[in-house]
């Protein structure tokens, strides 16, 4: 895979760079590097603005980006507000089921969370991991998340427990998204703005 430099040492290339979708009630949505002036205003903005009983009320995306190679996000229109972003700090990672994909963060805009059109964000955020992890020919993806989102992905098709030859750092629910689950996922992402 080849990089680029920037002001964060490195810089992924993929090919879904500057694709557009469609997200009602929202607009256009973009695919963007999210760069260090995009996270200082996540950080400023975002904080006061989560549920304090998120547990990631404490997240500061500026030093999670600047140490993750893998770092995406979708942005509201003609340089409009970040709706949400991710980050991996591995990439894929081979395990015994195969290359899976590590999805160490993941957050959508508070304020798009709240609103009408959420879950919707959710969604397309996901799917494009998925388009993520598909580029990068991994078969799956392996992520960590809280309690209260077990239900939203087994909803996606992902599968709760402990996923063999990797060992989950930070201790919260352990899912793994399949080769199945994660190309259907990926094919969410075909229905871009030309």
């Amino acid at each position: 895979m080849s990089r680029r430099r920037g002001r964060y040492a490195d810089r992924p290339e993929s090919v879904h760079l500057d694709r557009v979708w469609e997200l009602n009630p929202h607009g256009e949505m973009k695919l963007v590097i999210p760069s260090p002036t995009d996270a200082a205003k996540i950080d400023r903005e975002w904080p006061p603005k989560r549920s304090s009983h998120h547990l990631n009320v404490g997240w500061r995306w500026a030093p999670l980006l600047a140490r993750s190679p893998e770092r995406f996000a979708l942005k509201r229109g003609d340089g409009g507000e970040i709706a949400g972003l991710w980050c991996s700090g591995k990439g894929v990672v081979e395990l015994p089921a195969g290359r899976h994909y590590r999805l160490d963060y993941l957050e959508v805009n508070p304020e798009f969370r709240a609103g009408a059109g959420g879950s919707e964000v959710s969604l397309l955020l996901m799917a494009v991991v998925a388009a993520r992890a598909r580029e990068l020919e991994a078969e799956g993806i392996v992520l960590e998340t809280y309690e209260a989102l077990v239900q939203w992905y087994e909803n996606l098709g992902g599968i709760r427990g402990a996923v063999a030859g990797w060992t989950n750092p930070n201790k919260l629910v352990p899912f793994r998204f399949g080769p199945d689950a994660t190309r259907r996922l990926a094919e969410m992402t075909d229905g871009e703005k030309e």
